[in-house]
């Protein structure tokens, strides 16, 4: 006969989780939010009570998240200003090719072009650093 039995956390587990999870907020706070530095937030971990290994791999946990934040957000720009660009070139093609057939007027999608385009090199710049 098999026995079914749920595996509990030891208490002491979650609460050193939990912990953790209160330090790890309190760095990214300090970095993100206080514009701290490595050094100063490992000095202000260490002076919560968070020993210098605990303290150097949550500022490096929060440098890694931070990090792959402003990749996505570097990707969502580029994105966003090729899409923009992209049907702003398109609008004005269109329009022009179908002024170009039987006369009249056509629309040049400037704005979309220009926003676009800068969106898209702020994105490539920021995906560099």
């Amino acid at each position: 006969m098999e026995d079914n039995y749920t595996l509990v956390p030891e208490p002491q587990s979650v609460a050193q989780e939990f912990t953790y999870n209160q330090n790890y907020t309190y760095a990214a706070n300090l970095m993100v939010h206080q514009d701290k530095n490595w050094y100063e937030v490992k000095e202000a971990l260490m002076a919560r009570g968070v020993d210098e290994q605990q303290a150097t791999t949550i500022i490096d946990n929060v440098e890694s998240e931070i990090a792959e934040a402003h990749k996505a957000k570097a990707n969502k720009d580029m994105l966003w200003g090729a899409v923009w660009c992209v049907g702003g070139i398109i609008v004005t093609a269109a329009t022009y090719s179908a002024a170009s057939n039987g006369g009249g007027r056509y629309f040049v999608a400037w704005g979309a072009i220009l926003f676009g385009g800068i969106q898209f090199i702020k994105g490539v710049i920021a995906s560099m650093k």
